[in-house]
């Protein structure tokens, strides 16, 4: 009874008080009412305002082991935008120049760090196509990041990148699941040439290797006469994404 008669006399006091008394007392004990609110409707209110005023995002692409010259970046986007008559202030496209992936064995941190991301972006489907080099890219799809190009192409497409189809093996990656649940050394079966389905077991088309286009190469830093894409099964953004690759490749329109 004590606490509360003194409580009472204080809010008493309060009643009677200056500006400052009553507000002094209102922050000493309801502060956190105030705060917790406030900052669930402010959050709230920055969602809804990004979600209906930021541009919609319309091709997500994530370019391996290379970097950004801003200026010939810039310059190439530009272009892309142009040639798709995107308007900028709807539509965005981003493309993802962060991340490495090397098959050296000293590059296992770095590594991981990337099949992080890459399992998270892309099974929220926020990732429309992947580019690098060849070792990195073959790695990649017998790590299960790529499927068959067949059932993601119409066979118009088909017939138009198929001769620059690269091919892996699903009867390795059969051998590699039986060799890890023997518990043996899986690393030891081989992989068979990208290019060279005849010397496959079951071949599959998951990846495309073109020349890389001039502006392509200044404006990512390419330091190789092909570029290797993969798409993911689940691209949102697919027929962008190719209309993309044919932009910054030598891909005979």
């Amino acid at each position: 009874m004590a606490a509360m008669d003194e409580f009472r006399k204080e809010r008493e006091a309060v009643k009677n008080g200056t500006f400052r008394q009553k507000l002094s007392y209102f922050w000493d004990y309801y502060k956190w009412h105030a705060i917790i609110p406030t900052v669930i409707i402010i959050c709230i209110a920055s969602f809804i305002y990004h979600k209906f005023t930021d541009p919609e995002t319309i091709l997500n692409g994530i370019l391996l082991n290379t970097y950004s010259i801003e200026s010939d970046s810039s310059d190439l986007m530009n272009g892309f935008y142009e040639e798709q008559e995107i308007d900028r202030k709807l539509y965005d496209i981003s493309l993802n120049t962060t991340l490495s992936y090397y098959t050296e064995k000293d590059a296992a941190t770095s590594n991981y760090q990337t099949l992080q991301a890459l399992m998270a972006w892309t099974a929220a489907g926020q990732v429309d196509f992947i580019s690098g080099d060849l070792e990195a890219m073959t790695e990649l799809a017998y790590k299960g990041y790529f499927d068959d190009l067949r059932e993601i192409l119409t066979e118009e497409q088909i017939a138009q990148y198929e001769p620059y189809f690269l091919y892996m093996d699903q009867a390795v990656i059969e051998k590699r699941n039986e060799a890890y649940d023997n518990q043996e050394d899986a690393s030891l079966i081989s992989i068979p040439e990208c290019d060279k389905p005849e010397t496959m077991e079951k071949p599959i088309p998951v990846l495309l290797n073109l020349p890389p286009g001039e502006s392509l190469v200044k404006a990512y830093g390419y330091d190789t006469n092909e570029i290797i894409f993969g798409i993911p099964s689940n691209a949102e953004h697919l027929e962008m994404a190719l209309h993309f690759i044919e932009y910054a490749t030598d891909l005979p329109q």
